[in-house]
């Protein structure tokens, strides 16, 4: 089921404030600014942050991967990087983060390092997935996220 920006932020919040916050999103859409904003937003929500960027609310415990070298495919390193700041000990009051954009992106070897994170995530961490093309990931990596 497709949801507008608010009524998806509204119901994830709805979610954070019943204790009742998935450890995964897969956040679809065709505008990636607007999935990047709905990100933004939600973060700032759930950890009560003024950072202005995804960028900016690092030092929060928020992990930003995307795709980065020639072939635009996120590598294994990127997922184990997010790995090991989702497994640290959060900012007081604050999530754990890990925003991976163009999800879709991920190489096979990335996609089964994401896996293990995903079945078994960390007390206290919160794993937003961003893409155009769902239908890219494998069923395992849907089946173990909620799509807003």
């Amino acid at each position: 089921m497709a949801f507008l920006p608010d009524t998806a932020l509204d119901y994830v919040e709805k979610a954070w404030r019943e204790n009742r916050l998935a450890h995964a999103y897969l956040v679809s859409g065709v505008d990636a600014a607007g999935r990047l904003r709905f990100a933004e937003r939600l973060i700032r929500s759930v950890n009560r942050s003024d950072a202005d960027s995804l960028d900016a609310m690092a030092p929060e415990g928020v992990h930003l991967v995307q795709p980065e070298s020639k072939s635009r495919a996120i590598v294994i390193d990127q997922i184990r990087a997010l790995e090991h700041v989702i497994h640290q000990r959060a900012v007081a009051g604050k999530q754990k983060v890990g925003v991976v954009v163009d999800a879709d992106r991920m190489n096979q070897a990335a996609t089964n390092a994401f896996l293990k994170t995903l079945e078994e995530p960390p007390a206290g961490s919160l794993l937003l997935l961003l893409t155009a093309s769902p239908s890219l990931l494998l069923d395992t990596v849907l089946s173990r996220c909620i799509r807003v």
